[in-house]
């Protein structure tokens, strides 16, 4: 026969629930509390390991990990125990199970006090509705006395204190309901704002929590009795981590501070108290970038279109969600998902284009892409499941060309695994590896980084708390020293404030991913910006910031057109633009000055450069020329750009300025 024993794992603040469970003779009949010991953080969910302890006896028994969040991966659940040598795992299952009230703690408050500012605003309501009534009740008082005066009139004359007791009624009494009124409609009014508050609140943490758990029952082969130490671990959508990262520099110094910090959040409906936090970098949203200076692509104007392309899929799993409508706001256009979730749009305009990506049971989501002329925008949408309060979330996105593509969304961290139905235990043959000794003591408690094939994953030193709470909570992974070399760059085309830039190399065993950045020089906070993912031994760019002590200017100075040609006329357009740099400070400085010249996409269309010469500078593929110039204190020096434009008169070319 078989016996069932009931370990309940959960928090050990979490109150034990009210019952027993049937456990074999001699196991003890009480519940064995346990508690979260380790949660590694992906950007996008989290791997849970739960610890228990439970007393077996021989033969084949059943032990039951209960009250587990409902959004529970079960593909993901894994079991080991220790404690007794050759215990086998003959079966896990996992099962999702029903209540009749919300167990999440962390919410349950906010929903009985929404219920009962609910409950207020009703019975509010009412006092006003009853309110109303009275007054208009001692309206019909007043036109009854109006007639009961006319008829006394003709029979008798009232007195004057009849009418002053009469008038003085009226008076009162409306005065009275008047005052009631207004308290009412003001007690309504604080009573709906803080139901909106406590609202807010809910889907800070949340939204509508599910009234269901999950329960995990795990079948074991005991050959003898004995305690036994089980781990469960699984993973949950809803958490994340994000990296943030501080960059220090001092002018006169070329050692420059990268603190590189995270902050990880979490919303499972479970508090990680006092657990192992390690971060993994798995499959890393790789992206962010300052403004860069695009491939100026010219041609006949009627080819002169885009492509908008893309994925649609679910927010948490990263699945693709076939059958997506994708619509073009203002347009009419609308595509549907493939199989694999991809849609595409052909021939658009270039130009700004709103796009809408809807989906059975998700929050529709729009965003923003720009389409440019003979080249593919790549948008992706990721859709969030349906709460209590549907709706729409606008994005504030920007597709660029497929060379540099700005992907609303993120891509799924963790591949899912199925759990093994049968594990050998051999709890007796020795203790686990002990864990790696933490680092010496300093200004930071930084985290141990250990490198896999594909990912890497910081273990923050010591134990954390991280609630349920949707909030982010900052924890620092490292703190180094590195070598700069100081630069200034500009593109006048786009913008014509110089940026101050700092050349590196990651010189640590730490992979950085990509993340915004804030720059500090002498102590002074100057920028924010993005930090580029970078492995390590690469090197990369933080840029700190404009430097008003270099100036650079750009000035159109002609455009003129030519037409020639007997038979077959071709128009030639001619541009000239100068460029001037200027140092303004006391020290020479290097300056990286980028420019663009258009690049034909068709054979009709011809462009020849006059200047700069190729010594000087010369495009590359995409006709991006660029300078790399010293300039000492004072100095100021100019760049002569000219170029012309060819094609047949009767070709209207697309994509000039």
């Amino acid at each position: 026969m078989r016996r069932h024993i009931l370990v309940v794992l959960f928090s050990v603040l979490a109150a034990l629930p009210a019952g027993t469970a049937a456990a074999p003779p001699g196991a003890g009949d009480s519940k064995t509390p346990s508690r979260i010991i380790a949660a590694t953080v992906y950007t996008d969910r989290a791997m849970v390991t739960r610890e228990g302890k439970a007393t077996l006896v021989p033969g084949v028994q059943e032990v039951i990990v209960s009250h587990l969040p409902a959004q529970m991966q079960d593909e993901s659940v894994r079991v080991s125990a220790t404690g007794i040598e050759n215990a086998k795992i003959m079966e896990v299952k996992v099962h999702r199970m029903f209540l009749d009230t919300v167990s999440t703690a962390r919410i349950k408050p906010l929903l009985d006090r929404s219920k009962a500012l609910v409950k207020h605003i009703r019975e509010l309501n009412d006092r006003a509705a009853v309110i109303t009534q009275q007054k208009d009740f001692i309206s019909k008082i007043g036109f009854a006395s109006q007639e009961s005066i006319a008829r006394e009139l003709k029979t008798q004359r009232p007195s004057v204190d009849d009418y002053r007791k009469l008038l003085g009624f009226f008076d009162s009494e409306l005065t009275r309901l008047d005052e009631e009124s207004r308290a009412v409609n003001d007690q309504t009014t604080e009573t709906q704002q803080s139901l909106q508050t406590v609202q807010r609140e809910i889907r800070e943490i949340g939204g509508s929590p599910e009234k269901s758990e999950k329960e995990i029952t795990i079948t074991f082969d005991v050959p003898r009795a004995g305690p036994l130490t089980l781990e469960c671990t699984y993973i949950v959508p809803q958490a994340g981590w994000t990296p943030k990262y501080d960059v220090r520099a001092g002018s006169s110094d070329s050692i420059v501070s990268l603190t590189y910090a995270a902050y990880v959040r979490q919303n499972t409906g479970e508090d990680w108290k006092n657990a192992k936090i390690t971060l993994s970098t798995s499959h890393p949203s790789l992206g962010g970038a300052p403004p860069e200076l695009l491939p100026w692509l010219i041609g006949p104007a009627e080819r002169a279109v885009g492509r908008l392309e893309g994925f649609v899929k679910d927010a948490e799993s990263g699945e693709p969600l076939p059958g997506a409508q994708v619509s073009l706001m203002g347009r009419g256009g609308n595509a549907a998902s493939d199989i694999n979730g991809f849609f595409s749009f052909d021939n658009l305009p270039p130009g700004n284009q709103e796009v809408r990506a809807t989906f059975a049971g998700y929050t529709s989501v729009r965003a923003m892409a720009i389409v440019r002329p003979f080249t593919a925008t790549r948008l992706d949408f990721l859709l969030p499941a349906s709460s209590v309060e549907t709706g729409e979330i606008s994005l504030d996105g920007s597709g660029l060309q497929s060379e540099e593509v700005t992907t609303v969304g993120e891509r799924p961290m963790v591949s899912k695994n199925a759990t093994s139905a049968v594990r050998i235990l051999n709890g007796v043959s020795g203790p686990a590896p002990a864990a790696p000794p933490p680092p010496p003591p300093a200004l930071f408690q930084t985290a141990t980084v250990s490198s896999a094939v594909t990912a890497a994953s910081f273990e923050i030193p010591g134990e954390s708390s991280i609630p349920s709470d949707n909030a982010n909570h900052r924890v620092t992974v490292m703190v180094a020293p590195l070598t700069a070399t100081f630069s200034h760059t500009a593109a006048p085309k786009l913008q014509t404030d110089v940026f101050f830039k700092a050349a590196m190399r990651n010189t640590t065993d730490y992979p950085l991913l990509a993340g915004p950045m804030s720059a500090f020089v002498d102590n002074s906070f100057v920028s924010t910006s993005r930090l580029h993912a970078v492995m390590p031994g690469e090197p990369f760019d933080a840029f700190l910031g404009v430097d008003n002590g270099i100036h650079v200017e750009r000035k159109l100075l002609s455009r003129v057109v030519d037409v020639s040609g007997l038979f077959s006329k071709t128009r030639k357009t001619r541009y000239e633009i100068l460029i001037t740099a200027e140092n303004r400070k006391k020290q020479a400085e290097t300056l990286s000055l980028r420019e663009s010249i258009p690049v034909s996409q068709d054979e009709q269309v011809k462009v020849q450069i006059d200047l700069p010469h190729p010594e000087e500078a010369k495009p590359d593929a995409g006709g991006i020329l660029t300078w790399q110039v010293r300039l000492a204190p004072g100095e100021k020096r100019e760049f002569r750009v000219q170029y012309s434009i060819e094609a047949p008169t009767d070709m209207n070319v697309g994509g000039l300025e």
